[in-house]
């Protein structure tokens, strides 16, 4: 990694060129003990604007919040850099791709970076004109979408967009079935007791 690294000049290379940027941060051979410091830096810097968000915009009443407490939303963080890029790299390699877990852990955390600059900004904007902070967070997740495909395109050595997208969408299939056997694991003793009075 450079000594001198000019983070809002990255920033603004990774939206102008987003594969560029990709190839010089995978260049820079981050160690992982540094790549998992970073993971759980920015996790931490995630529940803080949750929960800043919070205090300022408290939900309703009778809305679990147990969820979005601070620790909640670091571990949850933490854990979804951690799966999203190993799922990134295993199903990667079953297409063919090339690319070590490393350089695609990296380059997630560094998205996880720009949502979070995302984020603060949203919640800034949000005292100006709510309706600008919604379109702005639209923007993001939009952004954000086409940013990782650059990233999963240049980590992978794919060559290709299209199968950069594949990719995505397998993924994202991937997380959300897991997501499912995990709510069904974790809720079904309580479902069944909730059913077996009825």
């Amino acid at each position: 990694m450079p000594q001198a690294v000019t983070w809002p000049r990255l920033m603004i290379d990774t939206l102008r060129s987003p594969a560029e940027t990709a190839e010089e941060i995978i260049g820079w051979q981050l160690p992982r003990p540094v790549l998992f410091q970073a993971m759980l830096a920015v996790a931490a810097i995630n529940a803080l604007l949750g929960g800043l968000s919070q205090l300022m915009f408290p939900l309703p009443e009778g809305m679990p919040t147990a969820l979005l407490s601070p620790l909640a939303v670091f571990f949850l963080v933490a854990v979804g850099l951690f799966v999203t890029a190993y799922v990134i790299y295993k199903v990667g390699h079953m297409m063919d791709g090339r690319g070590r877990f490393d350089d695609i852990l990296a380059l997630v955390v560094w998205l996880q970076v720009l949502r979070a600059a995302a984020q603060l900004a949203i919640i800034v904007l949000t005292f100006i004109s709510p309706g600008l902070a919604a379109l702005l967070a639209l923007a993001a997740a939009l952004y954000g979408v086409y940013l990782l495909l650059h990233f999963i395109n240049v980590s992978l050595n794919f060559g290709s967009l299209a199968k950069a997208a594949g990719l995505l969408i397998a993924v994202f299939a991937a997380l959300f079935i897991g997501l499912m056997l995990l709510i069904t694991l974790v809720g079904g003793p309580a479902t069944a007791g909730v059913f077996g009075h009825v």
